[in-house]
């Protein structure tokens, strides 16, 4: 069994929430989206990492990012619908294309197709759009009849996989805007007092694109959202489900982001009621992860390119929206801790 993470002592601590976080793909440069529409960026060549200015010119929160492979790009939607190409580089980001409405409402994720050419973002509008990275132009959309939580590219680039709201997995075939395969998650799905409850966060990919990832949450309640925290692993040939993992705890929420390890496991994060997160190792067939350690409400994660090295998102706050002190009122903010991992 490969050995135990080891957390390092000092994190980043903005004075801001933040909804994720991504290494760039040269790994000089960790950017996180945040609640106060813009991106935080950080230069961690050195021996300490160095703030960088913050991208602005958001509506809303920024919902997610994606680093393009060319080293240099860096694309971004929020929740007023708006994705974004910047190149992140230099002290003072600079904007290459834009599309203030990309999406009616949330523009919830990200991905870029693993050729580098074309990017899709998924929405609460029901859309998956297809765009392409040079110059933002729309290549193609695909209408669905419900809120997409999540994309990912299979691995050999031929289909884009979306994931929704009521745990529904879909994988499209671009050129026809058919359906070529479905996945079932229904569980991550609860309607409970006229409200609609959960939803695939996040999918992912191992074994080469054999294998699809979904995260979610059991939910048992709406309102102040109970949730146990879900994991399942599709065989991607035939669709069968062939494991799952499932929190022990009601409170710790969702999975909201998990991404693929070289040793053949799944780091993901969780985030449920104030106080309550993981981080955490699965390895498909594991009843339990090979490595757990509560955080407060992780909300992303991400694995260094050098492999040796990630980053966790957590949030510190009531109820994610901060807390008043006497008269004054103190907004959460998100360490960024990190750890370093062998395979």
């Amino acid at each position: 069994m490969p050995a135990a993470p080891i957390e390092t002592k000092t994190p980043i601590v903005p004075d801001v929430q933040l909804l994720g976080l991504r290494y760039s793909a040269c790994g000089k440069f960790l950017a996180a989206p945040a609640c106060d529409a813009s991106v935080r960026r950080w230069d961690i060549s050195g021996s300490a990492p160095v703030e960088l200015a913050k991208i602005t010119g958001f509506n809303g929160w920024v919902s997610s990012i994606a680093f393009h492979p060319d080293k240099s790009r860096m694309f971004a939607s929020d929740s007023w619908g708006r994705v974004s190409c910047w190149n992140h580089n230099d002290k003072e980001a600079k904007l290459l294309w834009d599309i203030p409405n990309a999406h009616e409402g949330w523009a919830r994720k990200i991905a870029i197709h693993p050729d580098g050419s074309r990017l899709a973002t998924v929405g609460r509008d029901g859309f998956a759009r297809i765009w392409a990275t040079k110059d933002g132009a729309k290549l193609a959309e695909i209408a669905t009849k419900d809120d997409l939580l999540a994309v990912a590219w299979h691995p050999d680039g031929k289909l884009l996989v979306t994931g929704n709201l009521h745990g529904g997995i879909t994988a499209w075939d671009i050129s026809t805007k058919l359906s070529a395969k479905s996945f079932d998650a229904k569980e991550m799905f609860l309607y409970d007092r006229i409200q609609d409850v959960g939803g695939v966060r996040c999918l992912a990919f191992l074994d080469d694109g054999k294998t699809l990832i979904a995260g979610g949450a059991k939910p048992v309640g709406g309102g102040f959202v109970q949730a146990f925290p879900l994991l399942f692993a599709f065989e991607w040939a035939t669709g069968k489900r062939t494991a799952t993992w499932q929190g022990e705890a009601d409170t710790l929420g969702y999975v909201l982001d998990c991404k693929p390890h070289t040793a053949g496991q799944i780091i993901a994060v969780t985030s449920g009621q104030p106080g309550s997160g993981k981080l955490l190792f699965w390895k498909l067939g594991e009843a339990k992860p090979i490595f757990e350690v509560t955080k407060p409400n992780c909300h992303g994660v991400d694995i260094h390119p050098d492999g040796k090295r990630l980053a966790i998102v957590t949030t510190l706050g009531s109820n994610m929206n901060g807390k008043l002190k006497g008269k004054e009122y103190t907004g959460s903010h998100s360490p960024i801790v990190f750890w370093t991992i062998t395979n």
